[in-house]
């Protein structure tokens, strides 16, 4: 198949499980092709695919930032009606994409759940078929709307104007979670819990994380910063300033370290490294429940104390609680006191330890990627 996969930056974890779907495809042999903008694409690089990299004033970013930080302000209204930035950058953005296939004919389009506008113009110029690939728990179909306890108010609203109407109409829906982690699953037959589907820039591991001393713990933001999320690493220094642990923090973003003062020297941090490599090493997460570190997190049993920002983080915050790996925070209630008490009710619960272990066992025992592959194929008539 000729399969061209679409993602974007703007959002954090959007875009990394549909890399892993469009890496795999291309091992199978299919010509697979992305667009991406400045921010994704190096990993595109990295997953040695061909990248066809929008200029950054083209990104969905310039569009979806500044409406968003108007929604917030109180300045514009998200209801059914109100502009939608998602579709208006797929309608100025597909002009780009078909200059640049030339007489490169998809027959396949995947795209990330918030890159599915285009993916959906770009299947119906070039009569494709086209797959969209949730990148976190199932939130909606057809026959049920959103849950508003799983989002953050805005998030909601969201999801529900913005995101599930175009989902409605995908060929079909791969939800790259855990199928029992979520504990809530679409009735149409075109939906599909793959398990999680992890992808990550490839990065050397520090030699300091095998060095003997106290354990580590990793503290780790959103590759798209949320406003005022830093809170989580000012308060974590506070708690573990004087504690028996080492603390690695990745910030997602490298200008963010600035903006960061009188740490303690226990605390390391970085605006990047691959989790799955530096997780054997640690002993704890605490994060802000983004999906894609709460699975990986899951998968390598280590137990997380998570304080859910926004977007969909509360509800993946609530799956990880009901399944018994992390405890949560609500973050109206982040304090330096409250990550303590979190922390050393993990050091000592061992029904947590034990859920942890059993999750990672599980998850360890499938195989999603071929999963999530096989049924791509059998989509696109292979």
């Amino acid at each position: 198949m000729k399969i061209l996969g679409i993602i974007s930056s703007c959002v954090g974890g959007d875009w990394p499980p549909l890399l892993a779907l469009a890496s795999g495809l291309a091992r199978r042999g299919h010509e697979v092709r992305m667009v991406c903008d400045p921010g994704t694409e190096p990993a595109v690089q990295a997953a040695d695919l061909m990248a066809l990299c929008l200029p950054e004033h083209q990104s969905l970013g310039r569009r979806f930032n500044p409406m968003l930080q108007q929604i917030m302000a109180g300045r514009q209204e998200l209801a059914k009606d109100s502009t939608n930035p998602l579709a208006e950058w797929g309608q100025a953005t597909l002009p780009r994409v078909r200059t640049a296939l030339v007489q490169w004919q998809p027959s396949l389009i995947i795209g990330s759940l918030f890159c599915q506008h285009l993916a959906q113009m770009v299947a119906a110029a070039y009569r494709g078929k086209w797959c969209c690939v949730n990148p976190s728990f199932f939130f909606g179909d057809g026959n049920r709307l959103p849950e508003k306890s799983d989002f953050s108010s805005i998030g909601a609203l969201m999801y529900k104007h913005w995101l599930l109407p175009p989902l409605c109409r995908a060929g079909l829906v791969l939800h790259a979670t855990d199928a029992l982690f979520d504990g809530v699953r679409s009735t149409a037959a075109n939906h599909l819990h793959t398990g999680p589907l992890l992808w990550e820039i490839p990065g050397d591991v520090p030699s300091f994380l095998a060095a003997p001393g106290p354990p580590w713990i990793l503290l780790s933001l959103s590759t798209a910063p949320q406003e005022g999320d830093l809170e989580i690493v000012h308060r974590t220094a506070e708690a573990l300033r004087n504690a028996p642990y080492r603390v690695l923090t990745t910030l997602g973003a490298p200008d963010r370290l600035c903006q960061l003062m009188n740490l303690p020297d226990n605390m390391y941090v970085s605006d990047y490294l691959p989790h799955s490599a530096v997780l054997p090493f640690c002993r704890m997460i605490i994060s802000h429940a983004g999906h894609g570190l709460v699975l990986k997190g899951m998968f390598h049993g280590v137990p997380m104390v998570l304080i859910p920002w926004g977007r969909d983080q509360p509800g993946v915050a609530a799956r990880a609680l009901a399944s018994g790996v992390a405890r949560v925070i609500v973050r109206q209630e982040l304090s330096a006191q409250a990550l303590a008490d979190a922390i050393k009710s993990i050091q000592v619960d061992t029904w947590i330890a034990e859920s942890v272990r059993r999750e990672s066992l599980r998850l360890r025992s499938g195989n999603s990627l071929s999963l999530a592959l096989d049924r791509l194929e059998a989509f696109g008539g292979v």
